[in-house]
């Protein structure tokens, strides 16, 4: 079944959801992407409905999911040591499934 409307209705249907949701917290923090030992990292930060905050990075071509820490600390700390606290466990996951291999 295809609804016709035009752009006027379509325009308040936008306005309408955007005032629905405008409370609404987005689960999704911007991530970002550094360097490790020559191979970019990339990031992206989820907060999920437990109040904890996930990574899923990519390295080497393989996706990992990280604990970082629970959501009230994490949205304490400001935008820098935000990155920070996630580049760093991060690097750590790395270096850590580096020396024993069979935890990725």
């Amino acid at each position: 079944m295809n609804y016709l409307i035009t752009e006027n209705q379509l325009e308040k249907l936008i306005q309408a959801s955007k005032e629905r949701h405008k409370n609404t917290p987005s689960p999704y923090i911007k991530g970002g992407i550094f360097d490790f030992d020559g191979e970019p990292v990339t990031y992206g930060l989820t907060i999920r409905k437990d109040h904890s905050v996930y990574t899923n990075y990519l390295h080497n071509k393989k996706r990992h999911i990280l604990y970082i820490m629970n959501d009230f600390d994490f949205v304490q700390l400001d935008k820098k040591e935000q990155r920070n606290a996630a580049e760093s466990k991060i690097r750590k996951d790395i270096e850590r499934k580096q020396i024993n291999p069979t935890l990725q």
